[in-house]
């Protein structure tokens, strides 16, 4: 073969594999677990409200953290390990289904998101972990296939400066110096994220958490 020909083939192999996000290393990564149990014979999905005292508080959530290299041999690791720190439930009581697709969150965080269910008999086997939950709810897979989210906005901006407390400023990206447009040198506006929003029972479901769950029912519920 000729040396272009060798060149290309090389290239070729190289982009074999399956696309993933360019970039990812350089978000903030977790993982959450979407769980399942099933409750007077029908599945729900189990939800925690945080602790007020925590980053997030009085939100609610799937289990989950972020991805530590140290302790986590994979995504999965870190799912499992949370799920049991925060919710009190043995990983042994839970089988995995599969994962959906991750999620990016506007604060640079990008999440993985496993899916398992839990042998259990009851909200009542599960032991939260108190510092980190307040307290553990369910809610019927049903309910969200009949009640579709409420769909509301965020508008993105672009900050190339900060301005800190003590009138400091911060150049993050240094548009001006390197020639760019005008309009690159402050603020600029970017899209506007959908934002998903679930009202159950006198909680408030949304964000991620929300993002996830609408996935997860899109997918099971889909006549396609």
């Amino acid at each position: 073969m000729d040396r272009d020909t060798i060149f290309l083939e090389n290239l070729k192999e190289k982009l074999r594999r399956c696309p993933v996000l360019n970039g990812r290393d350089a978000f903030i990564r977790s993982a959450v677990l979407a769980l399942l149990v099933k409750l007077d014979g029908e599945y729900h999905l189990v939800f925690q409200k945080r602790n007020p005292n925590i980053r997030q508080g009085d939100e609610i959530s799937f289990p989950g953290g972020r991805i530590s290299k140290k302790r986590d041999n994979d995504v999965l690791g870190t799912a499992l390990r949370e799920t049991e720190e925060e919710m009190g439930i043995s990983r042994g009581k839970i089988s995995i289904l599969g994962n959906l697709d991750f999620v990016i969150a506007p604060t640079g965080n990008l999440v993985d998101v496993v899916v398992g269910v839990a042998d259990v008999r009851s909200l009542a086997e599960f032991e939260p972990n108190s510092d980190e939950v307040s307290r553990i709810f369910s809610v019927p897979l049903s309910w969200f296939r009949d009640n579709p989210p409420e769909v509301f906005s965020l508008q993105l901006q672009a900050v190339p400066e900060l301005i800190h407390r003590n009138g400091e400023k911060e150049v993050l990206f240094p548009a001006k110096e390197l020639g760019l447009p005008p309009r690159y040198h402050g603020t600029w506006k970017g899209g506007r994220l959908p934002v998903f929003v679930y009202r159950w029972d006198g909680e408030v479901i949304w964000g991620i958490t929300a993002r996830i769950i609408n996935d997860l029912i899109t997918r099971l519920f889909s006549v396609n």
